[in-house]
């Protein structure tokens, strides 16, 4: 689930906890969405399992509440040095700026 507009957003698709996590944080990478989280379903999934975690030089895994670090399960937040680094990612923040202007009407 991607963070987006404030609310979580679904992605389609079930996937082991290694895959979905990855998965995560490529959607996150390439959009202008900074948090994601996985949650376990029941649906069972088969195939092979990879162990995959973000990288600490790009995702944390805690939130900042009143100034203090408090760990979150299953939740990563893409740090604010390392947001806004794909084209994309830069494409879509344009877009959405002229969007919200109301000038011309965009995609």
């Amino acid at each position: 689930m991607l963070k987006e507009k404030g609310k979580f957003k679904e992605q389609k698709g079930t996937y082991l906890r290694g895959k979905a996590i990855k998965l995560g944080a490529m959607l996150t990478k390439q959009r202008l969405a900074s948090t994601f989280k996985i949650q376990p379903t029941k649906q069972t999934v088969s195939g092979m399992d990879i162990d995959y975690k973000p990288s600490k030089k790009e995702f944390r895994e805690y939130k900042i509440v009143k100034g203090k670090q408090v760990p979150m399960e299953n939740q990563w937040i893409e740090l604010r040095g390392k947001r806004l680094t794909t084209r994309a990612e830069k494409g879509a923040f344009v877009t959405a700026r002229r969007q919200k202007k109301g000038g011309m009407n965009w995609l």
